[in-house]
This record gives structure tokens, sequence and C-alpha cells, in this order.
């Protein structure tokens, strides 16, 4: 089993089982104080930790660790209108806004994989259950898959 690594931004990379796989795991701190699960997808052609893969990783942590409010607001700005249509509910939700859903998004995971792209899962609670919105972001934050359900 590999050793524990202190990196200089991600901080501490253990090797866990994620999903029943062994993989790398650590934490993306947010600007709130809270931090996300982050991992790298198993793949056994692909070693995160080296080559151009770790530097992609830390961009992308990096940048969420400043830009993850702004991020939200993107998100909730882009499905506000699918949001009102199937989870919105008057009596429980209050008004339908994007910034009414901008506060609900809580980013629970990243899965780093070997293109370079982070996937990013939301979730978000409503009067008929717990949401989710998954988009994927290149290393510099930039948006290349939009946000929508994970389904």
């Amino acid at each position: 089993m590999p050793t524990p690594i202190e990196d200089p931004v991600l901080g501490r990379l253990s090797w866990e089982r994620v999903y029943g796989r062994w993989t790398w795991t650590f934490s993306v701190p947010l600007t709130d104080g809270n931090a996300a699960r982050a991992y790298t997808l198993p793949a056994a052609a692909w070693n995160p930790l080296n080559g151009e893969s770790l530097p992609r990783i830390r961009s992308l942590g990096e940048w969420l660790a400043g830009n993850e409010p702004s991020l939200r607001a993107h998100i909730a700005a882009e499905i506000c209108a699918e949001w009102r249509a199937d989870y919105w509910d008057p009596d429980t939700d209050g008004a339908a806004t994007p910034a009414r859903l901008a506060a609900r998004l809580r980013l629970i995971e990243i899965t780093f994989v070997s293109d370079g792209l982070g996937y990013l899962w939301y979730d978000f609670g409503s009067a008929h259950g717990l949401g989710q919105i998954r988009l994927g972001l290149d290393a510099t934050g930039a948006v290349v898959i939009k946000p929508s359900r994970p389904w």
C-alpha cells in the first residue's frame, strides 16, 4: 500500500478505497470553511501523481478553493428553471431564484480523471428529497461539461 503523501497544494493524499476501488484521496478546502472530498478515478494505465496530471489537479484544486461561490452562482443561474419545474415547492422553498438555489448547492465530491477534467458533484435539498447536479471543469475552472442531473 502506498504511503500517504503531503502535497504543498492538495495537502495529505491518502491511498483509500473509494466505491470499492483503491485510489488517491484528499480534500479541497472551500472559502466557506468546508472542504470537498476529492479523489482520482482509478485507472490501471494512469498514475495521477506523475506527468501532467498532478499539476492539473493542483490547478483546479486551487481554482476551486478561491472561486467555488462564483461557480455555484453560475450553476444556479443555468439550472434555475429546471429546478423550479422539477423540485421547487412554493410552500417550503420560498422564492425560486438563482440566489436561493445557489445557497442550497453543496459541493460534496470531486472526481479527477486521466483526461485532465474534474467532475464535480453538488447536492441540494428540496421538498421532494435530495437533488444532485454534476458538471465537468478543466484545470483552469472552465466549464467543459454543463451542469446537469447525473442520470
